[in-house]
């Protein structure tokens, strides 16, 4: 891999750089997204390939790209939008959405606005063994830079695929599926009658909960307050009911 500098903040680079964190039809244009901090981008060099690696101090061992640049700490900081601290940054190519019909233990995020709770949940189906990850419209793109800071590495190994509330519905009828859908008004998750697979696990909005077209099809569930706590951050309801609810019990 041959090594180039780049100073200049307005470098075509750089300036690709700041699109492909800030808007999502530039990374789906490119087909590139761009991933931020030297753990994260060794984590996923040993699994994923690197598209171009850009570096202010040393690059990571043995880790290849199809293209290496030094930095400069100001340009770096151009490209990142923070304070990057250890110093890289890195393309890498857009994981596709792909079919997720036949698995068996699925999380549905419908809705959801907040990248740092979609990120989260994402790291959190993926550490207690779910199978893939359906988004449905209006839910805040995967690929955006605060969601990929919160899922650390997640995004990239737990498949994801984009489905309206329709193609769920038509999910549920043609494999006996079971849907439960994290409500204030469900039953106590204590008390909820567990399916064979395959089932899914919905979590709605921050703000408005899940959506009207899962009424007919989904099966209410909710988490037990005390202390006259009303409830959760969706990302803690949903790692607490991904757990309860986690494959191979």
């Amino acid at each position: 891999m041959g090594l180039k500098e780049i100073s200049s903040l307005q470098h075509p680079s750089v300036l690709l750089s700041v699109r492909l964190r800030q808007e999502k039809k530039e990374r789906e244009k490119e087909g590139l997204v761009l991933v931020l901090g030297k753990k994260l981008i060794t984590d996923l060099s040993s699994f994923y390939p690197i598209h171009t690696l850009f570096f202010t101090k040393t690059p990571p061992n043995n880790l290849r790209a199809e293209k290496v640049f030094r930095i400069s700490p100001e340009v770096l900081k151009k490209i990142s939008g923070v304070a990057e601290k250890d110093g890289c940054a890195a393309w890498v190519p857009l994981p596709k959405p792909q079919s997720l019909e036949k698995k068996q233990h699925l999380l549905v995020l419908d809705g959801l606005g907040d990248p740092g709770n979609l990120g989260t949940l994402w790291r959190s189906a993926l550490a207690l063994g779910w199978e893939g990850i359906w988004l449905t419209p209006g839910t805040v793109d995967p690929f955006n830079d605060k969601a990929l800071r919160a899922a650390k590495g997640a995004t990239f190994r737990l498949p994801f695929d984009r489905i309206s509330g329709e193609d769920i519905a038509r999910w549920v009828q043609k494999y006996g599926a079971r849907l439960y859908t994290a409500d204030l008004e469900g039953k106590p998750l204590c008390d909820c009658p567990r399916a064979s697979s395959p089932i899914a696990l919905l979590l709605g909005s921050e703000g408005g909960g899940p959506r009207s077209w899962s009424d007919p099809i989904s099966y209410k569930v909710t988490i037990p307050m005390k202390n006259e706590v009303e409830s959760l951050n969706v990302a803690s309801a949903g790692a607490i009911l991904l757990y309860e609810m986690r494959p191979g019990i």
